[in-house]
């Protein structure tokens, strides 16, 4: 990966996290808003309503600093609050279960998708420190934003544009000149690649024929790819495939 495609990698590797962060702000105010509405609601009883209020506050609290100040120390927030949420619903569950008898299952496992949720933000810190560790210049942001919208409007039948799915994802590709530019379906993750850094060869067709199957490689990502007849033929037209023995050189 040369100079240029390695800083726009980077670019678009900060964007990402930065847009998700920001994101997750916005989302974690809505839900404490929520939760502090909810323990207003005094037929729930003390114990309930105020596990719903430190709940709502630890999330409007995280969410505000996501969105103002998204930074790699905001994945170590968003674990711990993530651990308060899930510990809270599980506390509510089993009070539930002890003084009415009544068994929550969807609280519960709520409680454990949170602290399980915690766990992989913690998992992920390092990455995201390094991805955040040196943040470029608000302009080349501003571009790559602008390319991200286009590319996320764009669609199939566009000029340049192409998908494939590898499930459970869905890729989706802008093609220039030298570049392949590619986003999953999450947005969790881009690639950015030369042409020279892209080859791909054909493994037939699906039943019926409405997709063809290929195995697609970009830099050092490889993917077993289901493609559509118009992607199929732009890829074929920016770059054609090449034969089996010869990708595995």
């Amino acid at each position: 990966m040369n100079h240029d495609v390695a800083t726009l990698q980077k670019t678009a590797d900060y964007y990402l996290v930065y847009n998700r962060l920001s994101s997750l702000g916005r989302s974690s105010i809505l839900l404490g808003i929520f939760n502090l509405l909810a323990s207003l609601i005094p037929i729930q009883g003390p114990f309930i309503c105020t596990t719903l209020a430190v709940i709502g506050l630890c999330l409007l609290v995280e969410g505000f600093w996501n969105l103002l100040y998204p930074t790699p120390q905001s994945v170590l927030l968003e674990g711990l609050v993530l651990l308060v949420v899930g510990a809270g619903e599980l506390s509510i569950a089993v009070y539930d279960l002890v003084v009415d008898g009544r068994v929550h299952l969807l609280i519960t496992f709520l409680g454990l998708t949170h602290i399980a949720g915690a766990l992989r933000w913690f998992r992920s810190y390092a990455r995201i420190q390094d991805t955040m560790r040196e943040p470029p210049p608000l302009e080349d942001l501003k571009g790559m934003e602008r390319l991200f919208h286009a590319l996320q409007r764009s669609r199939e039948r566009d000029p340049g544009v192409i998908q494939f799915a590898v499930p459970p994802r869905i890729w989706k590709g802008m093609l220039s000149r030298d570049l392949l530019i590619m986003i999953d379906s999450l947005k969790q993750q881009v690639i950015i690649a030369r042409k020279d850094d892209v080859d791909w060869t054909t493994n037939g067709a699906t039943l019926f024929g409405v997709r063809h199957r290929a195995t697609v490689r970009v830099r050092e990502y490889q993917f077993q790819a289901l493609l559509s007849p118009p992607s199929f033929t732009k890829l074929a037209a920016w770059k054609p495939a090449r034969e089996v023995a010869e990708l595995m050189e």
